[in-house]
């Protein structure tokens, strides 16, 4: 399985931070946002991860990646999420990870691709040859996020983002990872000028009847947006990964 993490968005709610970096690259106990993500996706054995980049960030380095280098891909300015990953998984690849650049989570990654291929597992068992798979936390403020709404087998029947709270159907909350097989790519919507995974794609999918499933992570997981200064100060404070914090 490949990986590509999305990290082409401006940042704008984290400036003066990333007038000079992008987000993806902001500091999280002591370590960039990027590299937390690549420890979670060695953990989980995925050994090749292509990352996008805003063109302006060329000369940016990025974390290390332990078995090679990450593919980096530059766009003059974001083509839209959903765009990208169709563009960075080209006609080679048959179906990838994609996980948002400026998320952290400490959830076992293997257990949602296990998940996703592994048909014959428990309520999983009649699930479609080709589908998306989104993980997905519950949240006490699920109007800040997309929300999913499941039905059987966890199929996800409807998906919000960030929908007022009186039309909110559900907890559960795009934990920012997903995997996509190519066939998706086929229904991105053309009629958007930059068309997002959770606002666009993921709505597309589901209303012509594409296969969109949730993995619920565990209760006990950690999922955090670094997005606005508040979350990235909450993040460097509670934010642990196998790196203890000074002095902790």
């Amino acid at each position: 399985m490949n990986a590509i993490v999305l990290c082409a968005g401006y940042g704008n709610r984290l400036r003066p931070l990333t007038d000079n970096i992008p987000k993806c690259l902001v500091r999280v106990n002591r370590f960039p946002v990027l590299f937390w993500i690549f420890c979670a996706l060695r953990k989980a054995h995925i050994r090749k991860v292509r990352v996008n980049l805003l063109s302006r960030f060329a000369d940016e380095k990025l974390p290390l990646y332990r078995e090679r280098p990450p593919d980096v891909t530059l766009e003059p300015w974001p083509l839209g999420s959903a765009s990208s990953v169709a563009a960075m998984m080209g006609p080679k690849l048959k179906t990838v990870v994609v996980a948002y650049g400026d998320v952290l989570w400490n959830w076992p990654l293997h257990n949602l691709l296990w998940t996703h291929s592994w048909d014959t597992w428990g309520a999983h068992a009649n699930r479609d040859s080709e589908h998306v798979t989104m993980a997905l936390h519950r949240s006490t403020k699920p109007w800040n996020c997309g929300v999913a709404t499941l039905g059987e087998q966890n199929r996800i029947v409807r998906f919000m983002e960030k929908p007022e709270p009186r039309d909110c159907e559900s907890q559960w909350v795009n934990a920012g990872v997903m995997i996509f097989p190519r066939s998706a790519t086929c229904l991105i919507p053309k009629h958007a000028p930059c068309p997002d995974i959770a606002r666009d794609w993921i709505p597309a999918l589901i209303r012509v009847g594409y296969p969109v499933y949730g993995y619920c992570v565990p209760k006990e997981a950690m999922v955090l947006d670094i997005g606005t200064p508040a979350a990235l100060a909450l993040a460097d404070k509670t934010w642990n990964y196998g790196h203890p914090k000074s002095g902790s």
